[in-house]
């Protein structure tokens, strides 16, 4: 059982809204969690079970997307006639 976050940024974290935008929309009363309209921003939820619902329409967990990024042939980790660090500043 995953640990109980707060409603706002279970929102956020869902990748409904900002955590200030989802505040506001709790505080007016437009999102239902466990069936129930809640207007406490500090009010609890799990979020491997939370069934929540911003005006009516159900929200579910934003899927993840993981992109593998590779250097191209013959890439060099380190260019010192590009370094733009401190060490290599005039």
């Amino acid at each position: 059982m995953a640990r109980p976050v707060y409603l706002p940024r279970l929102l956020s974290k869902w990748g409904f809204c900002s955590r200030k935008r989802a505040e506001e929309l709790v505080a007016a009363g437009r999102v239902r969690a466990g069936g129930r309209v809640r207007r406490d921003v500090l009010f609890e939820v799990d979020p491997e079970r939370a069934s929540v619902e911003v005006d009516g329409v159900p929200l579910a967990r934003a899927r993840l997307l993981y992109a593998a990024m590779h250097k191209p042939a013959g890439g060099r980790a380190h260019d010192p006639v590009r370094s733009t660090g401190p060490a290599h500043r005039p």
